[in-house]
């Protein structure tokens, strides 16, 4: 908090190169949500997609290694490490790319990465190539496509729109809608009567999120490039 609070506020180059960061009032949130609802739907659900394959991972982890049976859990704290250095340095790199029309494009690679990388490795561990641990491990790293939207994708659409607003309304309209995905699906698995495990029904959610989210990267990346394309 002592070194944040020594920051500099944004001075006359931040702002020509990120625009101005305001607080909202109601009807400035509603007009932009009805401005730029056509980027941001997508983008949405891509973030509830990925969240909800995140928080069911972390939360049944247990459950879902008990039927593996071929893993210990502390090589997830090793895995995990490996996992943040990658992101860390694909992520990291975003900070040469200047241009936010180009930023925005390439942070969609990720993303559509991370839904191939789900899909893949849950059907080869379905097919018996790969073992247990390894399928968890990379699941992971592929759920983490959400990771872009905190520290690149918000950043550079706010700036890339160029319209006042700030980034905590859009992280708060993305998590609410998330989090609120993530409960439904909880609620749909432990009321819907289906006799499913817990290791089973996250491997359906993978395949079934797992191709929506690449229709969406997809549809997202016509979207922007269409709306923002010189």
């Amino acid at each position: 908090m002592w070194v944040l609070n020594k920051i500099n506020p944004p001075d006359e180059t931040d702002l020509m190169q990120r625009s101005k960061r305001v607080p909202m009032n109601k009807l400035e949130r509603k007009k932009y949500l009805k401005e730029w609802s056509r980027v941001l739907i997508p983008l949405i659900f891509i973030y509830i997609f990925f969240t909800i394959l995140r928080d069911y991972r972390d939360s049944f982890t247990a459950e879902i290694f008990a039927e593996i049976k071929d893993a210990k859990l502390w090589w997830i704290t090793q895995s995990e490490l490996y996992i943040s250095m990658i992101i860390l340095a694909v992520l990291g790199g975003f900070i040469f790319l200047k241009n936010h029309f180009k930023a925005l494009i390439w942070v969609h690679i990720p993303m559509i990465t991370g839904f191939i990388l789900v899909i893949a490795c849950t059907w080869f561990f379905s097919q018996g190539r790969i073992p247990g641990i390894l399928w968890f491990i990379i699941a992971g790293m592929g759920v983490s496509g959400y990771i872009p939207f905190n520290c690149i994708l918000v950043d550079r659409l706010i700036a890339l729109i160029n319209h006042p607003a700030n980034a905590g309304f859009i992280m708060y309209l993305l998590d609410s809608c998330a989090y609120a995905g993530t409960i439904l699906i909880l609620f749909f698995k432990e009321w819907s009567g289906l006799e499913i495990s817990p290791l089973n029904f996250f491997m359906n959610l993978c395949y079934i999120l797992g191709w929506s989210g690449i229709l969406l990267v997809t549809a997202s990346l016509l979207i922007v490039f269409k709306k923002f394309s010189i």
